[in-house]
């Protein structure tokens, strides 16, 4: 009957199991019950709950120093700063108690993220038969364990990150939005993108970071308008057919008569050597970009997180367009352990004791924007050679050799 469970009901078993480590770990380690001097939960927390009671009291969460995250997940969380003494002795609203209410949130969305990667996961299927020889385990549960079973996503959720519910979710809304499979007429594209640039803008007001996935979403949408201005509404099938046409020329350019290999003939790799193939490339994702569905995607995602912002700036004032967007600019995670250069920034942070402050952060602005070039040329490579095929994975490479270099 449990694996019964474990399989058939992975969201439900999921969402049971976040909301009761979130409320038993804190007892035994914040309190001390198990262990003295161990904390469970994030510091990052502790920021949260204190900026959403300023939100509750009608103040700025920005008042919260170091709180640099959105106002309006401040103002989500003071509805669990506002419970009075008499209302917090109630057993039935323990929900409602500080402590708990963010971290309930969190769970929440990071079980909602487990949902929609089963979901795209399943899709990504479509309906072909999987070989289950390699592993004793059924599909529905390998789906599972990537993220709903899995203990590092649970572990951040349940120590009250705010990540799974401030871009996580979004960004999976996003993808999921946008490789939705759309019959009848081409609006129902456009009005796919709409929605999709709506969410995106959204997780880009949130945290800053899905920005970087924007050309990946706007290339998809490119292929997705050429397909039906060639008369095609299935995608499936016109991506069959251009894996069948690279095969064929890989076949004419890459063997000789004999079938065996011939260095003297030119693949169809990337023209990184040849201008003028990659000038014509170059010309082909432009006129693809201007079609109308990637740009409805993208201003939509411009309007909707122009207009969140304008509204924290008109609620909080300048502060929140400082701390909440401007400063992520500019700051420099020293010791961001999934970086390869953290230990470069990190000793070129030394210098601020050593040569001064003014020419140590001139070091690291231009050590930064060195940094970033070769980012922006991985960026538009996967975004432009592997967004439009395959979505999903274009995104994973990106935040993968994103999170390796920043």
């Amino acid at each position: 009957m449990p694996l019964k469970l474990l399989k058939e009901r992975p969201f439900l078993v999921g969402l049971l199991l976040r909301i009761a480590i979130m409320i038993l770990l804190p007892l035994l380690l914040d309190d001390g019950i198990l262990l003295q001097g161990v904390k469970y939960t994030d510091i990052d927390y502790a920021i949260f709950t204190d900026a959403a009671r300023y939100a509750a009291l009608g103040q700025s969460p920005f008042k919260r120093h170091t709180y640099r995250y959105t106002p309006f997940l401040a103002l989500i969380l003071s509805f669990g700063s506002d419970i009075d003494d008499a209302a917090s002795n109630n057993i039935l609203l323990w929900w409602k108690k500080e402590r708990y209410f963010g971290r309930l949130i969190f769970c929440i969305a990071d079980a909602l993220c487990g949902l929609v990667i089963l979901k795209l996961r399943k899709k990504s299927r479509n309906g072909k038969d999987v070989d289950s020889k390699t592993c004793t385990l059924s599909v529905e549960m390998q789906d599972a364990l990537w993220w709903l079973y899995n203990p590092l996503p649970i572990n951040i959720c349940t120590r009250g990150s705010a990540e799974s519910f401030v871009v996580l979710l979004s960004v999976l809304g996003t993808v999921a939005t946008a490789t939705m499979k759309v019959e009848g007429s081409k609006a129902w594209l456009w009005g796919k993108a709409v929605i999709a640039g709506t969410i995106h803008g959204l997780a880009i007001h949130a945290k800053l970071y899905p920005v970087i996935y924007t050309a990946s979403f706007m290339a998809y949408f490119a292929y997705q308008d050429e397909i039906w201005d060639n008369g095609n509404g299935n995608d499936n099938e016109k991506l069959d057919q251009d894996k069948e046409m690279k095969t064929a020329r890989r076949s004419k350019y890459d063997t000789s008569q004999n079938g065996e290999r011939d260095p003297k003939r030119v693949d169809d790799s990337f023209p990184w050597l040849e201008p003028l193939r990659l000038l014509r490339l170059v010309h082909l994702w432009v006129c693809r970009i201007i079609s109308p569905a990637p740009i409805l995607f993208l201003a939509m995602s411009i309007s909707t997180f122009a207009a969140l912002t304008y509204l924290a700036v008109y609620f909080y004032g300048q502060e929140a367009l400082d701390e909440g967007l401007l400063y992520h600019f500019s700051r420099v995670d020293h010791r961001h352990n999934y970086s390869m250069v953290w230990y470069w920034i990190y000793l070129a942070r030394s210098n601020l004791v050593k040569t001064g402050a003014e020419m140590a952060t001139s070091s690291l602005t231009t050590l930064g924007r060195v940094l970033l070039l070769p980012q922006v040329v991985l960026l538009l490579y996967s975004s432009l050679g592997i967004a439009p095929y395959d979505l999903s994975f274009a995104l994973f490479v990106q935040t993968f050799f994103f999170r390796c270099s920043e």
